[in-house]
C-alpha cells in the first residue's frame, strides 16, 4: 500500500503544478503586440479643417506625454488602470472611411495600418485611447480630430513575467 501511495503523489503534484499554470495563465492580460509600451512624448500634429480642436489648441498639445504599459494608459491628463488594448488591422479605404482622410496624410504606410483601441477598468479615456503605430518608435494618437505624433522617449518597459 506505501508504494502505491509515493507513486501516486508524484502525478497529484503535477496535476497542482499544470492546475496553478493554468489558472495564472488565464489571469495574465499580456498582450502579444507590446510595441506601444512606453514612454511617449507629443512633437507634431495634423489638425484637419474637420477637427473639432483648433490648431492653437492642439499645438499647447506639444510636449505632452503618453505612458502605456500594461498595467497602465496615461495620456496628458488622463489615465487609467488596468487598460486593455485591442489591436486591429485597417486598410487604406477603412482607414479612410473612419476618418475621412488618407492614411498618408498623417504619416501612415498606406497598407498594414495598425490601431490600437484602449478600453479602461476604472475610468475611461478621453485622449490618447486610439493609437496608431508609425514605426517602432513613433505612435499617432487621435483625438478631437487631431492626429499627434508621438515619439518614444524611452525603451519598451521589461515584460512584467
Amino acid at each position: 500500500m506505501q508504494v502505491t501511495e509515493k507513486k501516486l503523489f508524484p502525478r497529484f503534484k503535477s496535476l497542482g503544478l499544470v492546475g496553478l499554470l493554468l489558472i495564472l495563465g488565464a489571469c495574465d492580460r499580456h498582450d502579444g503586440d507590446t510595441r506601444h509600451h512606453g514612454v511617449w512624448d507629443v512633437d507634431n500634429f495634423s489638425a484637419p479643417e474637420t477637427a473639432e480642436m483648433s490648431p492653437e489648441e492642439a499645438e499647447r498639445m506639444l510636449g505632452a506625454r503618453g505612458v502605456y504599459t500594461r498595467h497602465i494608459a496615461r495620456f496628458h491628463d488622463m489615465q487609467c488602470l488596468k487598460p486593455g488594448y485591442e489591436h486591429q488591422s485597417l486598410d487604406v479605404e477603412r482607414f479612410t472611411e473612419d476618418f475621412g482622410m488618407e492614411p498618408g496624410q498623417v504619416g501612415l504606410l498606406d497598407d498594414n495600418i495598425t490601431r490600437i483601441d484602449i478600453t479602461c477598468h476604472d475610468n475611461p479615456l478621453e485622449r490618447g485611447s486610439i493609437l496608431f503605430i508609425k514605426d517602432e518608435d513613433t505612435l499617432i494618437t487621435l483625438w478631437e480630430g487631431v492626429f499627434f505624433q508621438m515619439h518614444r522617449s524611452s525603451g519598451s518597459p521589461m515584460p512584467a513575467r
